[in-house]
């Protein structure tokens, strides 16, 4: 099945519930609306083992503070980018390649004392 356009979490919701066991999910979204739909996906029962998600867009990688615990959200095409100051506490962060899946975001060491 294809949704093309707007669909309501309502229809989406109801055909993934609907869908028999050992369905594997396909599924290519803009960044923005990827997570919802991954959350939405294994809150109805699917795991990672059963779905294939594939972003498409303007991408953004969010950096875990250390010190406060902020996330700091930029810009994930600028790979040259690898120190960031937290919007929070303004402490300057050197960004790891430590992925947290509970956080959704990469570490960030602090990069200067």
């Amino acid at each position: 099945m294809v949704f093309i356009g707007k669909v309501q979490f309502t229809d989406l919701v109801a055909w993934l519930s609907e869908q028999r066991m050992g369905s594997y999910l396909y599924i290519a979204a803009h960044w923005n609306q990827l997570k919802a739909i991954k959350q939405l996906a294994e809150e109805i029962g699917f795991s990672e083992e059963e779905a294939q998600y594939i972003g498409y867009g303007e991408k953004e990688k969010n950096v875990f503070c250390g010190r406060c615990h902020g996330i700091t959200t930029i810009d994930a095409e600028n790979t040259e980018q690898v120190e960031v100051d937290c919007i929070y506490c303004n402490l300057r962060l050197e960004i790891s390649n430590h992925y947290s899946r509970l956080r959704d975001a990469y570490l960030g060491y602090v990069a200067k004392l």
